[in-house]
């Protein structure tokens, strides 16, 4: 297999490792982008199951207005 062709699969993977990644939760590219390698933490729910939470993720918005829209 020919380096570009390696390079090709790398970025198609890691695209549809964004797009699938966003789309389940919801996250925005940036916030996509401040993830880490063993950046989770497992919570034990009722009933045995468990779920996956981010430890580190800063989410940085501004505030809404009353109204709920932003007014720049």
């Amino acid at each position: 297999m020919a380096r570009h062709q390696l390079d090709s699969i790398i970025y198609a993977v890691t695209s549809a490792t964004y797009i699938l990644t966003s789309a389940l939760s919801g996250m925005r590219a940036s916030e996509l982008a401040e993830l880490t390698s063993g950046c989770r933490r497992k919570v034990e729910r009722a009933g045995g199951r468990t779920r996956y939470r981010s430890c580190r993720l800063r989410i940085w918005r501004k505030p809404k207005a009353a109204s709920g829209w932003n007014h720049e």
